[in-house]
């Protein structure tokens, strides 16, 4: 069976859902290029494992390889959700010990976090969490919150919004325009719920329509008013 690779972005981090075999020639290849092929500021990166049935010796070289390249930039690979096939060869070669490994995404990135990696932080800014299906509007929100001090996360749907919920909780939630919670299921709800300590503020779906100036200008005044609020209830 080749080797598939979903990947997407969850806050900080890469996941890379692996599915198939991971040997010496086209599905090694399959894995380093798509590593390759991540912005250069992703240098932290989970592989989910769960879907892997083989590794050959030519696969776990591939994977020293990666971890020693990330690490080389400042960043990290980790494993998750490793099925009994790899764990065996991993004891087997005593790579257990070189490799993290975690039993869930979400102990992976707060793995991640908890150990104050030099992506847990920017400046003194507040944590946030933007969630969009947008990915130009998401590159949009980071930069300008990223600009006026804020630590921005982000995500395209409910399902990741809720891994960095429980994994790096934020202070404050941006939830963008083009988010349906009403048709987003059990995820939505779940979402509510893990979402209800936090501070919310949604784009109304007006604000992707207003000059790019305005918006950011906007975004940052409501946020800051939002965060004075609660800051005065508690004083």
């Amino acid at each position: 069976m080749p080797l598939t690779v979903d990947s997407r972005i969850v806050g900080d981090f890469a996941i890379l859902r692996c599915s198939g075999r991971i040997v010496v020639g086209a599905e090694a290849d399959t894995l380093r290029q798509n590593i390759n092929d991540l912005d250069s500021d992703l240098t932290h990166v989970v592989l989910e494992l769960s879907e892997v049935t083989f590794i050959d010796s030519s696969g776990l070289g591939t994977l020293v390889r990666l971890m020693s390249s990330l690490r080389a930039r400042g960043g990290d690979l980790r494993l998750c959700n490793v099925p009994e096939v790899v764990g065996k060869v991993l004891k087997l070669t005593n790579l257990n010990r070189l490799f993290e490994m975690h039993s869930t995404e979400v102990d992976a990135i707060a793995a991640f976090y908890e150990k104050s990696t030099p992506v847990a932080a920017t400046g003194s800014g507040l944590r946030l969490v933007c969630v969009d299906s947008s990915p130009d509007l998401l590159a949009f929100l980071r930069e300008v919150l990223q600009r006026s001090g804020y630590h921005a996360l982000i995500a395209n749907n409910f399902y990741d919004a809720l891994i960095l919920l429980r994994a790096a909780p934020p202070k404050a939630l941006v939830l963008g325009p083009t988010l349906d919670l009403k048709r987003a299921g059990h995820t939505a709800e779940t979402f509510r719920d893990a979402a209800k300590s936090v501070l919310v503020l949604e784009l109304g779906l007006d604000f992707s329509l207003q000059d790019a100036g305005a918006a950011a200008t906007q975004l940052i005044s409501r946020l800051e008013s939002l965060l004075q609020s609660q800051n005065a209830q508690h004083a």
